[in-house]
């Protein structure tokens, strides 16, 4: 990896449906070589738990914070269809939380959105935007390929997030640092 190229990685472990696409070799593998050298990293509420080993009821910031611990800034997405607002807990390289509210898009076409995140997430990184604009960027994006998906009818089961869609241009807003 070049200097200065973030790292983003998106732990494919479980998927929104509830399967396990890991199992314990590959969470150490991920803990023990991968979390060391990434910038960020970006789990749904499930894979962070099985990185950290935490509880289904332990809350989302110390959740993040725990897997912060392994190495990584944090962007612990939070999707829930039947919300009508989703949290993300970013945690910086320095240990601070801060938490991320957005719309939520009521759609079962959301197969591949955490993949969809992260790699918006690097792409905004790689420009230069600091974590929150990014995440904030990232965010944008994706409920648009959301929204552009949400009535597809395509087969049966979970769809894909639209990636057949040109997005609008916008600077993301700037946080006060």
């Amino acid at each position: 990896l070049p200097p200065g190229l973030p790292l983003v990685v998106d732990p494919v472990l479980v998927a929104t449906s509830g399967a396990e696409l890991g199992d314990a070799s590959v969470v150490a593998a991920y803990r023990d070589h991968v979390l060391a050298r990434a910038t960020v990293v970006t789990p749904n509420f499930d894979e962070a738990l099985r990185l950290t080993g935490a509880g289904p009821a332990d809350p989302r910031e110390d959740v993040a914070l725990a897997l912060h611990a392994l190495g990584p800034a944090v962007v612990l997405t939070g999707g829930d269809a039947v919300a009508p607002t989703c949290h993300d807990v970013v945690v910086d390289g320095r240990g601070r939380v801060q938490t991320l509210e957005h719309a939520a898009v009521p759609t079962t076409n959301d197969h591949g959105t955490g993949c969809t995140f992260a790699a918006a997430l690097a792409v905004h990184l790689a420009r230069g935007a600091d974590l929150i604009d990014a995440a904030t960027a990232a965010q944008l994006f994706v409920a648009a390929a959301l929204r552009t998906s949400a009535d597809w009818r395509l087969g049966r089961g979970r769809g894909p997030v639209a990636h057949t869609f040109t997005p609008a241009r916008h600077n993301p807003p700037t946080q006060e640092k």
